[in-house]
């Protein structure tokens, strides 16, 4: 920064090593020096390998002052400046949209009601810019490349891209029966809709411009054969084109730190190399295809005002958008062979066409990686199914007094997804803990989820009763304990998934159910006001605590947010008015 002299990790690698950045004649500054310019060598092959110790560039190392974070001694501006410098993001999107549509009966139909007809154009034009650390916030100043990269991690580099949007539509509903003996209500519903994506890369891309058209369409139908049955059913193809950022997005990690090393498979902390995580244009829109059968019974006569319905769901997805995989690249190039990876990787050795086989530098040959690039891809595939439950029931009682009971269910039957693709699919279901929530594009739910309603109603008053149920589940779908006979196999490659299998003494999460209770007395015609409502409100009323439901890459979070609550016993009170 023009303040001052800049802070960098150098200085403090230096100073751990034991050596005084401050004296030229230092012999660990000077490898530190020569280190960043043109990387330390390998003891084993006499290869240089590129900032396998230092992650800087040479003019960052220059003139640098030490960061000291003990003691009591001020932080000087150039120090602050440097160390907490531009991790800025500032997105900006604009959509512009023409449509057009127009609905209406086309023909009286067969005697069970018009058929009736929907149809438009859409036209959109959708712009976004992803403007990354450019000005550094403290200085005002551009940040040089050098010292941008400089730092561990980053929210990526600026990219911007157009998708220029156009899509038609038409919808037909078609009554066919009504009111006859074994068919009270036959009716049909069918769409289609024809889709076209032009996605036009803009600044910090190279520009390229990818052209994908798809097709989505949806049938349903429903029947009543009797007066208190619905029978009803429904198929759908459905599409998302990717976004900007899977198109676009690049973020940069130098060698060494957290990330940034390419060793081998079955290995972390090996081989340091520089990232380069990129959006793809060549990315297709993901594909689903969605079922659903269902069953709606509403009684009469002494179970008037009962209505309940069962569904089933099944969701198959397939070419879902991953984001960008270093491991993937690495073990398509140097298990598999595949030039698509391999010319993705760039070895410590560019002279050497077999280097990038050879990670471990054996037979004298490969010193490593010096970069990767990783593309965003179409890969995983996720199949879902299960049944929903919902039910409603109103009882009226003397003296205004009603009651209303409602439940929501869903059991989940299946929830399988490939944790890498091509590799076999895993059932998640019943993972109620934290595990496998890093940067996951999926999230795996109880056998059983469950949410029950009481209300009482006698004029303007009205109390509710809720409690929300969530079944037993594990911690970790791929955890293992000590009576599971891939316990020993868990991290090893001795099976196709015993890599991704983790130890656990424990891994049971048990059910939990939490309780709300609410209140309203509601005014009617208080002076100016139409309607007032005081309402009171108590969550968690037995102050229930979560479980522990810890592991994986979540072992700070002691339990799992998504389905136990972290508050505890919490109050509520407030004033609604109508004028």
């Amino acid at each position: 920064p023009a303040t001052g002299a800049p802070v960098c990790r150098v200085t403090q690698q230096i100073l751990a090593m034991g050596g005084n950045p401050n004296d030229p004649n230092d012999p660990v500054l000077a490898a530190a020096v020569a280190a960043a310019a043109t990387g330390p060598v390998n003891p084993t092959t006499g290869q240089p390998r590129r900032r396998a110790y230092f992650d800087a560039d040479p003019r960052i190392a220059v003139g640098c002052v030490p960061l000291n974070p003990f003691g009591t001694q001020a932080l000087t501006d150039s120090a602050h400046n440097y160390s907490f410098g531009a991790l800025n993001e500032a997105l900006d999107y604009k959509q512009q949209v023409a449509a057009w549509d127009t609905s209406g009966d086309i023909w009286k139909g067969m005697g069970a009601g018009p058929f009736q007809l929907a149809a438009g154009l859409e036209l959109r034009r959708e712009t976004g810019h992803n403007i990354d650390s450019e000005n550094d916030p403290n200085t005002g100043q551009p940040v040089p490349l050098y010292t941008h990269a400089d730092y561990l991690i980053n929210y990526g580099e600026t990219f911007a891209g157009k998708v220029d949007v156009s899509e038609a539509f038409v919808e037909l509903n078609t009554p066919l029966l009504e009111g006859k003996p074994a068919a009270k209500r036959l009716e049909f519903n069918s769409a289609v809709r024809e889709s076209r994506y032009e996605n036009t890369g803009l600044e910090g891309t190279t520009g390229e411009k990818r052209t994908h058209d798809f097709t989505t369409w949806k049938i349903s139908g429903l029947w009543d054969p009797l007066d208190w049955l619905r029978v009803r059913a429904s198929r759908s193809r459905d599409m998302r084109a990717a976004n900007f950022r899977e198109l676009y997005y690049q973020q940069l990690l130098r060698a060494g730190g957290i990330f940034g090393y390419c060793g081998p498979a079955g290995t972390t902390q090996v081989d340091p190399c520089d990232w380069s995580l990129e959006g793809n244009v060549d990315l297709k829109p993901e594909k689903a295809d969605t079922t659903t059968y269902g069953l709606v019974f509403t009684p009469q006569k002494k179970a008037n005002g009962l209505q309940v319905a069962v569904d089933y769901f099944n969701i198959e997805i397939n070419d879902a958008i991953q984001q960008a995989n270093i491991r993937r690249v690495l073990d398509g190039c140097q298990i598999s062979h595949l030039q698509e990876f391999c010319s993705l990787i760039v070895p410590d050795n560019p002279s050497d066409p077999f280097a990038t086989f050879d990670p471990t530098g054996e037979g004298g040959r490969g010193t490593g990686v010096q970069s990767i690039r990783a593309l965003a891809f179409n890969g995983s595939a996720y199949s879902y199914n299960g049944i929903d439950f919902s039910g409603n029931y109103t009882l009226d009682l003397a003296n205004e007094n009603s009651l209303n009971f409602r439940l929501l269910a869903t059991h989940m039957l299946e929830q399988k997804f490939q944790p890498v693709p091509g590799q076999p699919f895993r059932d998640i279901v019943g993972q109620t803990g934290t595990a496998n929530s890093f940067l996951a594009d999926n999230q795996p739910t109880a056998d059983w989820i469950a949410n029950f309603t009481t209300s009482w109603n006698h004029g303007p008053i009205n109390v509710t009763g809720q409690v929300r149920y969530v079944s037993d589940g594990t911690i970790n779908y791929f955890g293992v304990t000590p009576d599971d006979p891939l316990f020993d196999l868990a991290g090893t490659t001795q099976c196709p998934t015993c890599a991704l299998l983790v130890k656990q003494s424990d891994n049971r999460v048990p059910s939990y159910a939490v309780t709300t209770l609410s209140g309203s007395y509601t005014f009617q015609n208080v002076g100016p006001t139409m309607s007032m409502q005081v309402f009171a409100t108590i969550n968690n009323v037995f102050d229930r605590d979560p479980p522990f439901a810890a592991g994986g890459t979540t072992p700070t979070n002691p339990t799992n947010p998504v389905f136990f609550d972290t508050l505890g016993r919490a109050y509520r009170v407030g004033l609604r008015v109508n004028f």
